[in-house]
């Protein structure tokens, strides 16, 4: 856990350009707001293609059910279940690993825990 820890400290900001290269170049992550439950998206490449690892972060111990989805030209990929955060813990609910090339792929997360909805969406890569 520390080295995610500490990529999370240091990741900066998808920032979306034009050039798919570009926009796919360094790590980054999208998360909601602050809470007792908090999703994340963590966007890293990997030599010729991008990983999108979705995340669950709890300040207490709880369960929920996660949706994680990842859609783009010719892409539709759906993961999703049951999780548990320890307490003070990340959960690391599913990874994504997809090409470079082409068009930009979205990407949505979604927690439910007791009853309420946390999301985090991202478009990754592509122009807009």
């Amino acid at each position: 856990m520390p080295m995610l820890r500490s990529r999370h400290r240091l990741a900066a900001a998808l920032v979306l350009l034009g050039a798919t290269g570009a926009a796919f170049a360094g790590p980054a992550v999208t998360k909601s707001s602050e809470g007792p439950v908090r999703c994340e998206l963590d966007v890293s490449r990997r030599g010729g293609s991008v990983e999108l690892t979705a995340l669950a972060h709890a300040e207490k111990a709880m369960r929920g059910e996660y949706a994680f989805r990842v859609s783009g030209r010719g892409t539709d990929i759906r993961q999703g279940g049951p999780f548990a955060v320890a307490s003070g813990g990340t959960a690391q609910l599913g990874t994504v690993t997809l090409g470079t090339g082409g068009s930009g792929y979205d990407a949505d997360l979604s927690l439910v825990v007791d009853g309420k909805t946390i999301s985090c969406s991202d478009r990754v890569g592509g122009g807009i």
